[in-house]
């Protein structure tokens, strides 16, 4: 494989309408499963990896799983909401050349934001977990999924994105839950949007 994405948690801080996840019982893979995982990925020729989940950043092990991958010569890529990025996890993130964060934004301010991920604030703690990132060298793309609830925001997303000197990706994949709940897919842009 040349490219893999790990889920490592289904727990996230967030409670948004559009995820996929949902709360699954039962406990997580051992850190040292993860590192063995690794191993295997690299012996097979694997170069790039997304660490995801839920929110990766809830892993307390997560500096050792980014530790293996570094020094198995991966590029990761930190799939995150940005909200629990602080400057110590900035400043740690910051330590991995090869490491570039994605961080969700579903709207141009905290209004459309905050009412997708149900959780009041959660824009603007982003919003200053991706200027930390910045502050460490650490390279961050937003990722932008677009829906019936910020269709009209795209355009302002998108300048948002250039005024932090950024990038954004647009995406309106919207998928019924792992767990079969078809929830989500009612806030997909229909034929008119």
């Amino acid at each position: 494989p040349y490219s893999g994405s790990l889920e490592l948690t289904h727990r996230c801080n967030l409670s948004c309408r559009h995820c996929y996840q949902f709360r699954a019982r039962g406990g997580e893979m051992k850190t040292e499963k993860w590192v063995s995982l690794l191993a295997e990925l690299a012996q097979l020729g694997c170069l790039f990896l997304s660490f995801t989940g839920g929110e990766p950043l809830l892993r307390a092990d997560l500096p050792r799983l980014l530790e293996a991958a570094a020094g198995m010569d991966f590029a990761v890529t930190l799939q995150t909401n940005g909200t629990m990025v602080d400057a110590g996890i900035a400043r740690m993130l910051g330590g991995y050349p090869t490491l570039r964060a994605d961080v969700s934004i579903y709207g141009a301010g905290a209004e459309t934001h905050d009412a997708l991920t149900g959780t009041a604030g959660s824009f603007a703690a982003a919003r200053r977990g991706i200027e930390l990132l910045l502050e460490e060298g650490v390279p961050v793309l937003l990722k932008v999924t677009v829906g019936s609830f910020n269709l009209c925001e795209v355009e302002e997303i998108a300048s948002l994105a250039g005024s932090m000197g950024v990038k954004a990706v647009f995406s309106s994949l919207i998928f019924p839950r792992n767990d079969g709940d078809p929830s989500p897919v009612s806030l997909r842009l229909d034929d008119a949007g």
